[in-house]
This record gives C-alpha cells, sequence and structure tokens, in this order.
C-alpha cells in the first residue's frame, strides 16, 4: 500500500512539473515595463471603409461626408462616434516588441476574438488581430498588419466587441436647425403651424411667436435618440400600432423640401415612432416637440434682448426720445445722459405684451416705439385705450395689449424720469 502510494505521488509529481513547463513555453513571462510603440498613425478623417470580423458578425462600413454607413450585416446609418472609436483603437494602440518564435495559434491569433480592417483614402490598408488576454496586466496579445505576436496595453475588446444594436445611429432626424422655415404639428386636439420671416417667428394667424421657443422645440427634435428599433414591424399593418394613420405628426420645411415625424402608439416602454428616413423605433418623452401654440407665444413687445438692441425711437404723449448704442454706453438724442441707461433700454427690450387674443388694432394714435438690433427693425404702434391698458401692433401683425404697467414705463423713459 505505501509502495502504491509513493508511485501515486511520483506521477502526480511528473504531471505538475509538465503542466509548468507548458505553462512556461505556451505563456512567456510577462514584462511589465515594456518599451511601447504606436505602430499606425490615423484619424477618421484618413479613413475610406472599415471591415471588423468577429465570430457572432462581420461589421462592413464606409465613411461619407454624411458619416458612416453600414452595409453589413445591415443597411443602415451608422453612430459615427462609435466607428471612429473603432479607428481610435488601431490610433491608440500601443504595444511592446515582437515576442519572437511564438506560434500565433497559442496565443488566439489564428482564430482571433476580432480583426480589424481599417482602409485609408489612399488606398492602403492597416490589419489589426485581437488575441488572447495576457495572463498579468491589462494586456492583449495581437498581431499589426501581419506582423509577429505583440503585447498591446489594454483590452481592444471592450470597444471592438459592442453589439451590432450598439452600432447603430440612433438619431431620430438630421437637420441643420438654421434652415429650417416652417413647422407644423398634429395630434388629436390641435393642428399648428410657424413660419420664419425675416429671421422671426409666426403662427400661421400672424401672432409673434418665441424665437428661443421655437428654437427649443427644433433642438428636443435634434437631441432625440431611438431607444429601441422595432426593425420587426418593417411590412406589418401599422394601424394597430397608431402609425396608420398617425396619432400625430411633426413636419420640417427646409429649402430641399419637408420631412415628417409619424408619432404612434405606446410599444416597448416608449413612443413608437416613423422616422423621416423609414426607421421604425421607440422614443422617450415627446412633450416638448408638441406644444400648444399659445405657449410659443413671444410674451415681450420687442423679440430682442439689450445686448441685441443697437438703437430705440420712443414717440409718447407729445415727447420724442432717440436712445443709440455707442459701444457699451447708450446716448440720449445723441448726447450722454444718466437717462439714457442700460437699465432704461432693457425695460423697453423686456416691455410686456399679451399675445393671448387677436384684436382689431384700430386706428394708430401717433405713439410709436421703434427698435432696431443690426439690419433688423420692429415698428410698434400703439392705439386706443382698453380696460387691461392699451391697444399695439406690428405691420401686418394682429394687436396686442400693453399692460398699466408696461405703459408707466414708456411714459417714465418718454419724461426721462429713471424707471
Amino acid at each position: 500500500m505505501h509502495r502504491r502510494q509513493q508511485r501515486l505521488l511520483g506521477i502526480l509529481a511528473a504531471v505538475l512539473l509538465g503542466l509548468a513547463a507548458l505553462i512556461r513555453w505556451a505563456e512567456p513571462p510577462v514584462d511589465t515595463d515594456l518599451d511601447l510603440d504606436q505602430p499606425v498613425s490615423v484619424s477618421p478623417d484618413q479613413v475610406s471603409g472599415l471591415a471588423l470580423v468577429r465570430a457572432d458578425t462581420t461589421v462592413v462600413a464606409e465613411r461619407t461626408d454624411g458619416g458612416w454607413l453600414m452595409t453589413s450585416p445591415l443597411q443602415a446609418r451608422a453612430d459615427d462616434s462609435a466607428l471612429d472609436g473603432f479607428v481610435g483603437v488601431l490610433d491608440r494602440l500601443e504595444v511592446g516588441p515582437v515576442l519572437e518564435g511564438l506560434d500565433p495559434a497559442i496565443y488566439g491569433l489564428v482564430d482571433p476574438q476580432a480583426t480589424l480592417t481599417l482602409t485609408r483614402t489612399d488606398g492602403r490598408r492597416h490589419t489589426l488581430a485581437v488575441g488572447t488576454p495576457a495572463p498579468v496586466g491589462y494586456r492583449t496579445y495581437v498581431t499589426v498588419d501581419g506582423g509577429g505576436v505583440q503585447l498591446a496595453e489594454g483590452h481592444p475588446m471592450t470597444v471592438l466587441g459592442r453589439p451590432v444594436d450598439a452600432l447603430r445611429d440612433r438619431t431620430v432626424h438630421r437637420f441643420a436647425e438654421s434652415t429650417v422655415t416652417e413647422l407644423r404639428w398634429r395630434d388629436e386636439d390641435r393642428v399648428a403651424q410657424v413660419l420664419r420671416r425675416e429671421g422671426s417667428w409666426f403662427l400661421a394667424d400672424g401672432r409673434r411667436v418665441s424665437t428661443q421657443r421655437v428654437e427649443g422645440v427644433l433642438s428636443a427634435l435634434a437631441d432625440l435618440r431611438l431607444e429601441t428599433f422595432q426593425d420587426g414591424l418593417v411590412g406589418v399593418d401599422l394601424a394597430p400600432f397608431g402609425l396608420d394613420p398617425a396619432h400625430a405628426t411633426l413636419t420640417l420645411v427646409e429649402a430641399g423640401g419637408e420631412s415628417t415625424l409619424a408619432i404612434g402608439g405606446e410599444r416597448a416602454g416608449g413612443v413608437l415612432v416613423r422616422t423621416p428616413s423609414g426607421l421604425l423605433g421607440t422614443v422617450g418623452e415627446l412633450l416638448a416637440l408638441l406644444p400648444p401654440p399659445e405657449a410659443l407665444l413671444e410674451d415681450r413687445t420687442l423679440p430682442w434682448t439689450l445686448g441685441e438692441a443697437t438703437a430705440l425711437s420712443l414717440r409718447y404723449a407729445g415727447v420724442e426720445v432717440e436712445l443709440t448704442r455707442q459701444g457699451t454706453a447708450w446716448l440720449r438724442n445723441g448726447e450722454p445722459s444718466p437717462q439714457a441707461s442700460a437699465h432704461a433700454v432693457d425695460l423697453l427690450t423686456q416691455l410686456p405684451a399679451d399675445r393671448s387674443a387677436l384684436a382689431d388694432p384700430g386706428e394708430p394714435s401717433g405713439d410709436r416705439l421703434v427698435a432696431t438690433a443690426g439690419a433688423h427693425t420692429v415698428t410698434v404702434e400703439l392705439g386706443a385705450h382698453v380696460d387691461s391698458g392699451r391697444l399695439a401692433w406690428s405691420p401686418g401683425e394682429p394687436a396686442f395689449v400693453l399692460s398699466s404697467d408696461a405703459l408707466m414705463v414708456l411714459e417714465n423713459v418718454a419724461m426721462g424720469v429713471r424707471p
């Protein structure tokens, strides 16, 4: 029995020695103080295409003036930052010297976890093969452009291993906010339309709306992202999902034509939409895209702030006043004056207006406020007194109401009294 135990111990010792030798041969000592080099220098604008081959899929994409487009495993616009990140893997790659005499198969480089090939705009190519992680340190075995086995800093698969769904562009609609000339939206409760005219925005009935608020709607649309893709609904009857017809629509008009976002019912924890490019997906909160028209109304008499205004002319109660900017100061009737303060100008540009109702402007009284900002001028005529203040309007616009407090500001500025 004792002799048998000795034989077993001897066999076990031999096995352990063999394993130790195999590990030593298969995994060379990892130098913790590598002399690192960056073998490739390339930026996204120098790349015309890429191919990423993994066990689960092959991603092929081309870079256009409008960004990255995937051609495999599906035809779709790609997330520019994600695919730029693939280029960055090679551009920022730091490797140690070639480990001579090593068998690439042992380090996962005959059947790599991923192979990334970049094609430059000049036709040159770079290839990165990613093998297994090193047993020690935050490093990975790789080959670059078909060379020998090297140790790379980091784990490239944290970037190259992202699922295809995460590589798709989730932008609902790409457009230039400055080119939009009209915005229309429709839902079960309302139909609304705003139009750009000479740099300002108006409702279809002529009432001036806040440029800042319209830009807020446009920004909300530009920032809207698909939370999920609903590719399984392509070719399916969309009536049960509220998209045929749509519960609501939002249409942008630009110089090149118009585009419409269709909004349906709830699905997958969000709201189902069909993007202007035809994608089906879900988004989150949409309230910012469909405001009541009255919420967009400009609640100031003038559309400019103190910093934008360059001149104001006021005729009120038989007194005429000219306020003009000179550098950072203001002049009253061409002369420096304590009454020509930025505070007074600020009050005029912040003068409140009630545009909630459409009113008949009546006849002008001769009292008038004219404001200039660069090449743009707005004239406000004052008309009859009403219970809540006084009617006022700009040419081509419905009348609105200036409150008694607003009229007091006009009188104080005209008379040179500090408001």
